[in-house]
């Protein structure tokens, strides 16, 4: 039945549910073909549940952190942290990306739910290096600025949704492609709208590009 296919995770607005069970503000989610769920969570990190429908809702992993309790505030810039995960994507091959919103990047970890908690990135796109933070930093034609929503296809190439800070005018929501990122991952800007359609009213969202 209906009720039967359904599962609740728990939420706790508190902001101290660093543990296995709690959320914090959760944003981004994903499945892979498995079924395992993939949660961007405010705790600056990212949990993996191990097919919950099936089995339970306690996360069997976590990226970002060294263990599900450990949680300190704004970590520096590394390839096993984050700050501001907004948003998860899980591509065919169960390659996670993780946009990094104020580190100004997307972290990539090979088949991350088949590695143990607290592994580290195997990539990063919109800067040279896992410490660099900046804004629009980065080689060029590689250059992310709070990156939020992202998406996958089925070919495996990545979509983020970001902020282009041109020299004069106003700021542009940015879509860049990464096509074949594993092998290849070099960015290509596919579209620019003008940011303030989406920031300030209308029918578009409201606030950063996001879900």
């Amino acid at each position: 039945s209906a009720q039967s296919q359904r599962s609740i995770f728990s939420f706790n607005s508190s902001g101290v549910a660093c543990t296995a069970t709690g959320l914090m503000a959760p944003r981004g989610i994903d499945v892979d073909a498995a079924g395992n769920l993939y949660v961007a969570d405010g705790q600056q990190r990212v949990l993996i549940f191990d097919r919950p429908f099936e089995s339970d809702t306690v996360a069997d992993k976590v990226i970002g952190r060294a263990d599900f309790t450990n949680c300190p505030w704004n970590p520096p810039a590394s390839a096993s942290s984050f700050s501001n995960a907004q948003d998860v994507a899980v591509d065919p091959a169960g390659n996670v990306f993780v946009s990094d919103a104020d580190f100004n990047r997307v972290l990539e970890f090979d088949a991350a739910n088949l590695l143990p908690t607290g592994n580290v990135a195997d990539r990063v796109f919109g800067q040279s290096n896992f410490t660099d933070i900046a804004c629009d930093a980065g080689s060029p034609g590689n250059k992310l600025c709070r990156p939020a929503s992202l998406a996958v296809d089925a070919q495996g190439n990545l979509f983020a949704a970001s902020v282009l800070y041109p020299p004069a005018g106003s700021p542009l929501l940015r879509v860049v492609a990464l096509i074949d990122p594993i092998n290849d991952g070099s960015p290509r800007e596919i579209v620019n709208l003008p940011y303030q359609d989406f920031y300030s009213g209308g029918s578009g969202f409201r606030g950063r590009p996001g879900k």
